[in-house]
């Protein structure tokens, strides 16, 4: 058998690409199809994001353009894949505002979209601050914060990060924008931040900016003479009172508009820049290599960096956990949501993806939800409900949800509220701890803390997403969403927070059932005189608190939702599962044919 010259047995052929460093790119706003040159199967890809539009009024500079300059992502030679070319945000001029956020980019490659943010906004009076996006857009004026840039965090692996902050504000005019080198100037008519040269990595004059892109505009002036300037890159400086429109982020920079000038009858402040995208094909050599660089190429860190060749498939997948009841009695604590974790793009909280040896058998766990307590009147002898159970596909498990907080009936223990994937929310009566959430920790995390009661209502159940709509102690912490089936869908929200008939929730918060509303992504709402609302079905959504009615009788909370777990793969793979009650699919374009396999039952997976 052969050998190599530094020792060991040489491993397995590398296949090679023939892509000659070619750079091609599409500027075209919209959608549209990028494709690769024959002989090229492996890539660099750069995906820029259109610029924010500055604000009004000696306004913020206009955030650029999220920037993902993606290593190796592997192709098939002479193949097209779909690409939207973000716009630059326009300035709405007349009434004044604000400006806007620009729109994402995207590349599709396979199953996986590969997203970069639009530029946030350049803050003006309402709001002053800058907006958040691929780089944050500038405020305006004093105590004001410029927008964050990277949002969502983009990791090192896959592209990121996306840019820089905007800057803060102060007296006299506005902010500069995130760049993607640099953040925005702080103070008042200040520079937008700069853009980065990928000349060297992309060679030829890419755009009018010559390959540099992604800088942020300046900041408006409130008096006369000058603006500040747009940051390298295309972006657009700002304007000083009285000198006329600001200028514009550069067409497929990727920049930042810049802010206008001050006073009330100012002229508008500058569009950004549309976004690119630009795939360079990679050169990589056939033959065989030592052990020592087949192990260094297997022990290799980060997602996807591994290029150990091995018989593996990489899979999307979102694996849900059963959610946690909701606390029985006067004031139920809502309960948790199962924990979330998924691999499928565009998603904040998207890991690895998974890559599993193919042919082969998976086996597929869905977590159960929590089941109800008692109540009307409630037995002391029983606990208020039970947490949901865990999730599972190969190395991934997401924890079921936390049950809510029983206000009275069962001792103690029996009853108070649990960690989970997402807590537990707490009750009031007596004063009790809300459960805790992402437990065990996953990093991104799996779910979030319960939430604390407030006065004789039930503290909503954590969620997978945000705290969102009325921020009540009552209402379940939203879920997230999820296309990964081919449908955008929410799942693992927390469940609302119990009353009693004798308090009130203000404002939108209450729910249909008298309590806290649910969580979206499947959260049971809270009651009031009633039992909780379960949590909704395969979405791993908390349930409803419990509330007592006309101080006598009590009431149980809902049930938690079971939990689900979505596999995706490649159009060249084959699934098939057990037992029917699951389903697979073939997702029509611009999918590409992509196979999906939904379990709302245990079972097996099996994939050729």
């Amino acid at each position: 058998m052969a050998r190599s010259t530094t020792g060991g047995i040489i491993g397995v052929s590398n296949k090679a690409s023939f892509g000659k460093n070619t750079i091609t790119s599409v500027t075209s706003s919209g959608p549209g199809t990028i494709t690769t040159e024959a002989g090229t199967t492996l890539i660099k890809a750069l995906v820029i994001a259109g610029g924010g539009s500055g604000g009004n009024d000696s306004g913020g500079g206009g955030g650029a353009g999220g920037v993902r300059d993606i290593p190796n992502l592997i192709v098939g030679a002479g193949s097209p894949y779909a690409v939207v070319i973000g716009a630059g945000a326009a300035n709405p001029g007349s009434p004044q505002s604000p400006g806007a956020k620009g729109t994402d980019t995207t590349l599709t490659i396979g199953c996986t979209t590969y997203t970069s943010t639009g530029g946030g906004f350049g803050g003006f009076t309402t709001p002053a601050d800058g907006g958040p996006g691929g780089s944050g857009g500038g405020a305006k004026s004093s105590g004001n914060c410029g927008g964050a840039g990277d949002t969502p965090a983009i990791p090192a692996a896959l592209g990121g990060p996306q840019g820089n902050d905007g800057g803060d504000g102060a007296p006299g005019g506005g902010a500069g924008g995130g760049g993607h080198t640099a953040a925005g100037g702080d103070g008042a008519t200040t520079a937008g931040g700069a853009g980065t040269d990928f000349s060297s990595t992309y060679p030829g004059a890419l755009a009018p900016t010559c390959s540099v892109f992604a800088g942020g505009g300046g900041g408006g002036n409130d008096s006369p003479g000058s603006g500040g300037a747009g940051g390298a890159g295309g972006g657009g400086a700002g304007a000083a009172r009285g000198t006329g429109a600001a200028g514009s982020g550069t067409a497929n920079s990727g920049g930042g508009g810049g802010g206008s000038g001050g006073g009330p009858a100012n002229a508008d402040a500058g569009s950004g820049g549309s976004g690119i995208v630009v795939i360079k094909g990679l050169n990589k050599a056939s033959g065989v290599w030592s052990l020592q660089s087949q192990f260094s190429a297997m022990t290799a860190g980060g997602c996807g960096a591994s290029t150990w060749p091995a018989p593996k498939t990489n899979l999307d997948y979102l694996v849900v956990a059963g959610g946690g009841s909701g606390g029985s009695g006067s004031t139920g604590g809502g309960g948790g949501a199962g924990g979330f974790r998924t691999s499928f793009t565009p998603n904040p909280l998207a890991g690895c993806q998974a890559a599993v040896y193919a042919p082969g058998v998976f086996s597929i766990v869905i977590g159960g939800g929590g089941t109800a307590g008692s109540g009307s009147p409630e037995d002391p002898g029983t606990s208020g409900g039970t947490s949901g159970t865990d999730s599972s596909f190969d190395t991934i498990t997401s924890t079921g949800g936390g049950r809510g907080h029983s206000a009275s009936g069962s001792p103690a223990p029996a009853r108070t509220a649990l960690p989970g994937g997402s807590g537990g929310g707490s009750s009031c009566s007596p004063a009790c701890s809300q459960g805790s959430g992402n437990i065990p920790s996953t990093s991104p995390a799996q779910g979030t803390d319960g939430i604390a009661s407030t006065g004789s209502i039930g503290g909503g159940g954590g969620g997978a997403g945000p705290r969102c709509g009325s921020v009540h102690s009552s209402a379940g912490t939203c879920g997230s969403t999820s296309s990964i089936s081919g449908a955008c869908v929410a799942y693992a929200g927390g469940g609302g927070g119990g009353k009693n008939s004798s308090t009130s929730i203000p404002g939108p918060a209450a729910s249909p059932l008298g309590g806290g509303d649910g969580g979206s992504g499947g959260g049971g709402d809270g009651a009031s005189g009633q039992a909780g609302g379960a949590g909704g079905t395969n979405l791993g959504g908390g349930g409803g608190g419990g509330g007592r009615q006309n101080s006598v009788a009590t009431y149980a909370g809902g049930a938690g939702g079971p939990g689900v777990v979505i596999i995706r793969g490649p159009s060249s793979v084959t699934f098939a599962v057990s037992p029917g009650t699951n389903a697979t699919a073939t997702l029509p374009g611009p999918a590409g044919g992509c196979k999906t396999a939904t379990f709302t039952v245990s079972g097996d997976l099996t994939v050729s």
